[in-house]
């Protein structure tokens, strides 16, 4: 019995040694799996975790008998490609998933750090190792944050949203803190594999949703809206995408922020609402969750000073190629003094309403800009021409360098000195196709003809050349 209790200790210290190796994550964390293939399997050997591959930051371990895969070959995830599973092929075993996140920047008592996940359950009986659980570092005790027993839904999907870690960590015993090595683990057990018993995860979400006072902001408060998840991130056709909001009216001590109104109804004909997808902390859907609705409003009220309100909310992608797809929403809000974002590429300002950026546009290149001589020179007259983009839009040619060459008629060139003309072309874009510019050099060389020009002399005429 001793020489299994110091072979015990001895596993669990390679355990934690072998997974703090891992390559460590910054916040905010949004893991989709779909960076790893459908045959990489894991087995544990139940002395040493394991790096995955395409996943550096993530680690597994278990003990014998236990499996990790990647998969897409039964439940459908909208959206996913590749799926992490937990299961018992070879018996009784536990299998645990961890990811190691610098979350040095935190700390419990200023942020409010959110957590977020899908899981399957493959029919996994109750059993006392079937949590997640973090620790503020990779030397604290671990602190259960949910339990997949007690929450168990066999044959369908679960969305386990907004797990408060920072509060979770703050009443531990003895409480922790976040660190340069925080982690969060999976753990399921079990003897059976899928589809008889086991769990998958998908979509692992961890934000920070804290926001402090904006101390240049005029009365009476400040909203700040958060909008995560895909942002600047190719989408296939069909694809569903799941957006989260969090509204923050920050702690500074004034008025709540009244009446406050989110709302969608800004998508273009290659993006639409997935009704039945909404989801509100606080307030009411008014419109979203039926069958004919085309944007989403939901009416959320007060929110006090110093809290948040979360709203989700899906959309279907039609685009027949990848697209970057990018934050969408307005929110309106009476009683707000000035309305920020998170967003970077979004402005701040004194107002009430705010409209995100929705599509980021394709590329439009402009081709074959040239002009008609391979020999210029000075004092020719040239012809400029360029192949617009799929914006169908005309090309503008400009110049410049207009000391040197000039344009007129829209595409003649003069060629007014010796040395480099630049011409300009551009294209304005249209709502799928940004504006394309493209730029043309040459040399003008000086002329070689021979002009003659009359001069009275006692020859008649002198000739002089160019």
């Amino acid at each position: 019995m001793f020489r299994s209790l110091i072979y015990s200790i001895l596993v669990g210290l390679i355990i934690i040694s072998n997974t703090a190796k891992a390559q460590s994550l910054t916040l905010p964390v949004y893991e989709s799996f779909d960076d790893v293939g459908p045959t990489l399997r894991y087995f544990p050997d139940g002395v040493s975790s394991q790096v995955i591959e395409g996943l550096p930051s993530w680690a597994y371990d278990g003990t014998v008998d236990g499996r990790l895969s990647f998969r897409a070959d039964f439940e459908i995830h909208n959206g996913s490609e590749y799926i992490a599973t937990l299961d018992n092929p070879g018996g009784e075993s536990t299998n645990r998933l961890i990811a190691t996140i610098d979350a040095s920047a935190q700390t419990v008592a200023t942020d409010r750090v959110i957590l977020a996940f899908d899981w399957y359950d493959h029919g996994d009986e109750i059993d006392i190792p079937d949590t997640v659980s973090i620790r503020g570092s990779d030397a604290d005790a671990w602190v259960e944050v949910y339990n997949f027993g007690t929450n168990t839904a066999n044959g369908s999907w679960t969305k386990v949203r907004d797990i408060d870690l920072s509060a979770a960590l703050a009443s531990a015993m003895p409480a922790q803190d976040f660190s340069e090595t925080f982690q969060i683990r999976f753990q399921q057990n079990d003897n059976f594999p899928v589809n008889t018993d086991g769990i998958s995860i998908e979509d692992v979400s961890i934000e920070v949703a804290s926001a402090s006072a904006d101390s240049a902001s005029p009365s009476p408060n400040v909203l700040i809206a958060t909008m995560v998840d895909y942002r600047d991130r190719e989408v296939p056709n069909g694809q569903e995408l799941e957006y989260k909001v969090t509204l923050i009216n920050p702690l500074d001590s004034t008025a709540d922020a009244d009446s406050v109104l989110f709302q969608i109804d800004n998508f273009d004909d290659q993006t639409e609402l997935v009704p039945g997808t909404v989801i509100t902390s606080k307030g009411s859907v008014v419109m979203g969750n039926g069958m004919s609705d085309d944007l989403v409003t939901v009416q959320i009220g007060n929110i006090p000073d110093g809290e948040s309100e979360t709203i989700y909310f899906k959309v279907r992608v039609g685009y027949v190629d990848d697209r970057d797809v990018f934050n969408q929403g307005l929110v309106t809000a009476l009683n707000v003094g000035t309305f920020v974002t998170e967003d970077p590429s979004i402005d701040s300002g004194g107002m009430a309403e705010q409209t995100f950026a929705r599509i980021a546009p394709l590329e439009q290149l402009i081709s074959n800009f040239n002009v008609n001589s391979s020999n210029p020179e000075l004092g020719d007259i040239l012809t400029v021409s360029a192949d617009g983009g799929a914006s169908n839009q005309p090309v503008v040619f400009s110049s410049n360098t207009p000391s040197i060459c000039g344009l007129d008629m829209g595409n003649r060139v003069r060629l007014l000195a010796e040395g480099e003309c630049i011409l300009q072309a551009e294209q304005a874009g249209d709502a799928i196709y940004a504006p394309g510019m493209d730029l043309l050099s040459f040399m003008i060389s000086p002329s070689s003809r021979m002009i003659v020009i009359p001069i009275p002399s006692s020859n008649g005429v002198v000739v002089v050349p160019l």
